[in-house]
């Protein structure tokens, strides 16, 4: 969800931030193994859990309306919002926002409709390409079609 988030922001803008609850360590280790960290303009983690969200979501979104903001400072045309525990809070801090928005789990349900629609043949050439010359042994028969793609 996280990657599709960032690859829809890269879309709508330059830079990027991220805001999320918590620690920031595994957003900016994905970022940069997807080849975006020179499109980060900042990252926020804030120091609540998801349970605070449910206890107190305007208290929440005034503490992530800031972090939103800090971010946009650094140079973000586009935010994601990181977690699925911030799912749906999209509208609500968007009003304060200057810039959009993305919500994860809106960006990675959206993603994998498109991937679906476009039905993509599987690869037969390249990294993403199933290994050749492999012998499937000890499997169903039927599971061993399915693994070869047909």
């Amino acid at each position: 969800m996280t990657e599709a988030a960032c690859f829809a922001a890269c879309l709508l803008g330059g830079r990027f931030g991220l805001v999320t609850m918590g620690s920031t360590d595994v957003y900016r280790e994905r970022i940069a193994q997807h080849g975006l960290a020179a499109r980060l303009a900042g990252l926020r983690g804030i120091a609540l859990t998801p349970q605070d969200a449910v206890r107190d979501p305007e208290a929440v979104a005034v503490l992530m309306d800031a972090a939103i903001a800090e971010v946009v400072a650094e140079g973000a045309d586009t935010v994601v919002l990181g977690g699925a525990a911030l799912a749906g809070m999209g509208p609500r801090l968007q009003r304060k926002a200057q810039v959009p928005l993305l919500d994860g789990i809106a960006c990675g349900v959206k993603l994998l409709e498109m991937l679906v629609a476009l039905k993509p043949p599987k690869p037969t050439a390249g990294s993403y390409a199933a290994p050749r010359g492999r012998e499937m042994v000890g499997i169903d028969p039927a599971l061993a079609a399915l693994l070869r793609g047909g």
